[in-house]
C-alpha cells in the first residue's frame, strides 16, 4: 500500500483540501490545534472526546 501524506502549517486551511482521510493530533486534556478547530465547526471531534470513545484506558 502507498499513501501520499501533505503536511499543512497554520496558514493553510484544511477546509479546501481534498482527501479521502486526515489524521488529526489530539494532545493532552484533549486540547485540539487551532488549524483543526476549521474541522470541529459543529464540534463532531468534541463529541466524539467527551463520549470517551478515544480514552486510553
Amino acid at each position: 500500500m502507498n499513501f501520499n501524506v501533505k503536511l499543512i502549517n497554520s496558514t493553510t486551511s484544511i477546509m479546501f483540501l481534498k482527501t479521502d482521510c486526515f489524521v488529526i493530533g489530539i494532545f493532552k486534556n484533549n486540547k485540539l490545534l487551532d488549524i483543526v478547530k476549521d474541522i470541529n465547526k459543529y464540534d463532531e471531534i468534541t463529541n466524539i472526546l467527551k463520549s470517551g470513545d478515544l480514552n486510553k484506558n
